[in-house]
């Protein structure tokens, strides 16, 4: 079976498109931008995976064995325990995914003062949904209550599940996305730049901390002379006068 098709000849555009070069060519250009193979990037892969299965997993063991809460002796410790393991998990995730930015490639598109603005709003549209959602489940209703018998009277309708099913999923995906545009990094969002973005030798605090310059913009990363082209470092003494004279 082909995988090219007949498009509108030369006097209409197209001609005939293969799609097996076209995947080649896209499955190239994410891999120029991401490097599956480093370390950071496995361990940030692997904790947002195991997160959610570890929980979901206990959670529906102890639905039909009960067997936290008869080894806590209450429902509610043994949700209050699977909470507080969760957090740590998350903690572990989020440090694997600072991580994982740091050491990927850096997109120099977003290194300006309108993607950076753009970065803290996605941060702070995700943290309004992440707290008011905890407010408004509150800790057993957040960690699972449900799977420990833990219910609440009624189905919860206010902000923001007013407008959003799944509000405390979708703002951790705006403050994770944020996170990533503040630190110039296509590795978590999409893999879209140029060859020139790769700077995988920066220093790790690049995200937006570094001095301002008249008032603009942080300096994100710190110039090396590695860095620099070699027309534009100064030249040695001795090339510009010569050798100095030997007594």
């Amino acid at each position: 079976m082909s995988s090219s098709v007949a498009g509108p000849d030369c006097c209409g555009g197209l001609g005939n498109v293969d799609f097996r070069q076209a995947d080649l060519y896209v499955m190239t250009w994410l891999l120029g931008y991401v490097d599956p193979s480093d370390p950071c990037f496995v361990a940030a892969i692997l904790t947002i995976t195991f997160n959610p299965l570890f929980w979901n997993v206990v959670a529906r063991w102890e639905q039909k064995t009960r067997q936290l809460s008869r080894a806590f002796r209450s429902p509610y410790l043994a949700c209050y325990s699977l909470g507080a393991a969760i957090l740590l998990l998350n903690v572990l995730r989020s440090h694997c995914f600072t991580q994982a930015m740091l050491s990927q490639p850096k997109m120099e598109s977003l290194d300006n003062p309108t993607a950076y603005r753009m970065g803290l709003a996605l941060l702070g549209v995700g943290s309004t949904f992440v707290l008011s959602s905890f407010f408004a489940l509150g800790f057993t209703g957040t960690f699972l209550g449900d799977y420990f018998g833990i219910l609440k009277e009624a189905r919860v309708t206010t902000f923001p599940f007013n407008i959003l099913d799944n509000p405390m999923y979708w703002g951790s995906t705006a403050n994770y996305l944020g996170w990533a545009v503040i630190c110039c990094s296509p590795a978590p969002v999409e893999p879209w730049g140029s060859e020139k973005a790769r700077q995988p030798h920066r220093p790790a605090a690049d995200c937006g901390c570094g001095p301002r310059l008249h008032g603009r913009h942080p300096v994100r990363g710190a110039f090396h002379c590695s860095d620099l082209p070699a027309e534009s470092l100064p030249v040695p003494q001795e090339e510009l006068t010569g050798p100095a004279p030997r007594c």
